[in-house]
C-alpha cells in the first residue's frame, strides 16, 4: 500500500463483534494494552494479531455487543452485522466457504486447522476371565516361550544322552527334559545339578531368560492395575462413519458455528457424502447452542462425538481428562479474519498477518498459550487407578491356581492307576513264578 493510504488509515475506531469465545483464538474479549487473565494468559490469537497491526496504526476498538451467552447462531448474526455494515471486523477464526462469501472481505489465513473429533472415554473395564495371564504378554510371547522349552527340552535330551559316556551324566528322558525347563521358569529349580558345562551353561541362559520374563510379567501387571487406560473406539473419519452407520454414535456440533456441518455437506469426498446422508437423512446429529454446553452435554450422555477446530477441541480435552481428542483430523482448511465488504483495512491487515505468518509470530503465541495452559491441565492416556482390585480383575489368578490344582490331581489319579497297574503286574508275575518252582521241585523229588 502506498504511504498516503496508510496515513489515512491512522488514528480511527474498528468497530469489532466477537461471535464465540474459542480458545485459544478468543480466550476472552479484551483489547486493553498487556491484557492478562488472572493465570497470564493472553486475550487470544486473534485479538493479538488485531491488536499487533492496530498498534502500528494507532487503532482503537470498540467491541460491538452480540449477547454471546445466548450463542445459538452467533456467527450468523456477526456476519451479518458485517454485511449491514455495523461491525468493521469479526473477531474470530473463521473458513471461508467454497463461493467465497463474497458479500465480506477475507485477510490472509492466519492458521491452517483440521476439523477435529472429541469423544467421551470411559475407562476401560478389566472384565476378562484371564486378564491377569492374557493382559501382561501378548500371545505371541506365550507361543514363543513354549516354542523355546520344547525346543531347549530337546536339545537337553540329546546333549545328556551324548555325554552320558562322557562324564557319567544323567541321562534325561524327553519329557523329564522338558519339565526341567518349566522348573525353571516357574522358580522351581531343579533336583540334581549337571556335570557338564556344557548343559550348565544351557540352563544357566535359560535360568536368565526366565526371571527377565518374570520381571517383565511382575512389571506388566504393576502397570496395568496402576493406571487405567482410556482407549480409542475410532482412530479417524471412516472409524467414525462405521460406527455411526452402526447406530453405535451420533455427530454432536455446535449450532453457533454451523461450518463444520457445511464443510461435510459440500464435501465431494465418499466418506463426507456418506456422513452426511447419516446425519442429514438418518437424522444422527444433533445441535447445541454454544462449544461449552456442547461439551457438557457430550459428557452427560453417552454415544455422541463433538466436531469442531482440532485446535479448540484439544483446548478442552486438555481441561477435561475424561474428554479424548481422536488424533487424526479431516478437511483440512484455512481460517481467515472477515472483514466488512470494501473495507480500507483488509489489503494492509493482509499483508501484515502474511508478515506475522511467515514470520512465524502467530505459530508461536499458540505454542505459547498451549505450553502455559498445559502446565496447569496436563492430561494423557492414562489416569489414577482404583486403590482396589475387583473380582472380575482379579479372578484370573484363581482360575490359575484352580487350573494348577485339578491338573496336580488329575496327575495325581494318573500316577496312583499306573503304580496300581505296576503292582499287580508285579504280583502276578511272582504268583506265575512261585507256582512254576513248585511244579518243578514236585517232579525233581518224583
Amino acid at each position: 500500500m502506498r504511504k498516503q493510504q496508510i496515513e489515512s488509515l491512522r488514528n480511527s475506531t474498528l468497530r469489532v463483534i466477537v461471535p464465540s469465545i474459542a480458545p485459544p483464538y478468543v480466550n476472552f474479549v479484551n483489547f486493553s494494552k498487556d491484557a492478562r487473565d488472572e493465570d497470564g494468559h493472553v486475550p487470544g490469537v486473534v485479538i493479538q494479531i488485531l491488536m499487533e497491526i492496530g498498534s502500528r496504526l494507532q487503532l482503537t476498538f470498540e467491541v460491538i455487543p452480540n449477547n454471546i451467552s445466548a450463542e445459538s447462531d452467533s456467527w450468523g448474526r456477526a456476519f451479518k452485522a458485517l454485511q449491514d455494515k455495523e461491525a468493521d471486523v469479526l473477531v474470530g477464526g473463521s473458513v471461508m466457504q467454497h463461493n467465497g462469501n463474497s458479500e465480506v472481505d477475507w485477510t490472509f489465513p492466519f492458521q491452517y486447522e483440521e476439523t477435529g473429533m472429541l469423544i467421551f472415554s470411559p475407562k476401560r473395564g478389566h472384565k476378562q476371565a484371564m486378564l491377569i495371564v492374557t493382559d501382561p504378554f501378548h500371545w505371541q510371547v506365550w507361543i514363543l516361550t513354549a516354542a523355546c522349552a520344547v525346543v531347549s527340552a530337546i536339545v537337553l535330551h540329546f546333549m545328556a544322552k551324548e555325554l552320558a559316556n562322557v562324564n557319567a551324566e544323567r541321562r534325561f528322558r524327553a519329557l523329564t527334559s522338558l519339565w526341567v525347563f518349566f522348573s525353571i521358569l516357574v522358580q522351581q529349580g531343579i533336583t540334581e545339578k549337571p556335570q557338564s558345562w556344557s548343559i550348565r551353561v544351557l540352563l544357566s541362559f535359560w535360568w536368565l531368560a526366565s526371571i527377565t520374563l518374570t520381571a517383565t510379567f511382575t512389571g506388566s501387571l504393576v502397570a496395568l492395575f496402576a493406571v487405567e487406560k482410556r482407549e480409542l473406539p475410532f482412530q479417524d473419519i471412516e472409524g467414525l462413519l462405521r460406527l455411526v452407520k452402526e447406530g453405535q454414535y451420533s455427530i454432536l456440533i455446535d449450532s453457533s458455528s454451523t461450518e463444520e456441518a457445511n464443510m461435510i455437506a459440500r464435501s465431494q469426498l465418499v466418506v463426507c457424502e456418506k456422513l452426511w446422508y447419516q446425519m442429514s437423512v438418518k437424522k444422527r446429529v444433533k445441535y447445541v447452542d454454544g462449544m461449552d454446553k456442547a461439551v457438557k452435554f457430550l459428557v452427560n450422555s453417552s454415544g455422541y462425538v463433538l466436531l469442531g477446530p482440532m485446535t479448540v477441541l484439544s483446548y478442552y480435552a486438555q481441561r477435561d481428562c475424561r474428554l479424548r481428542l481422536v488424533p487424526n483430523g479431516f478437511l483440512p482448511s484455512y481460517l481467515y479474519i472477515p472483514f466488512a465488504k470494501n473495507s480500507p483495512y483488509t489489503s494492509y491487515f493482509s499483508e501484515r498477518i502474511q508478515e506475522l505468518v511467515e514470520r512465524g509470530f502467530i505459530q508461536r503465541w499458540i505454542r505459547e498459550y498451549e505450553d502455559r495452559f498445559y502446565q496447569r491441565h496436563k492430561c494423557n492416556m492414562t489416569g489414577p487407578a482404583e486403590t482396589f482390585l475387583e473380582i472380575g480383575e482379579a479372578q484370573g489368578a484363581f482360575w490359575v491356581l484352580i487350573g494348577g490344582l485339578t491338573i496336580g490331581f488329575t496327575t495325581l489319579l494318573v500316577e496312583m492307576a499306573i503304580d496300581y497297574r505296576l503292582r499287580r503286574r508285579t504280583a502276578r508275575d511272582g504268583s506265575v513264578a512261585q507256582n512254576g518252582w513248585r511244579f518243578f521241585s514236585f517232579f525233581k523229588d518224583s
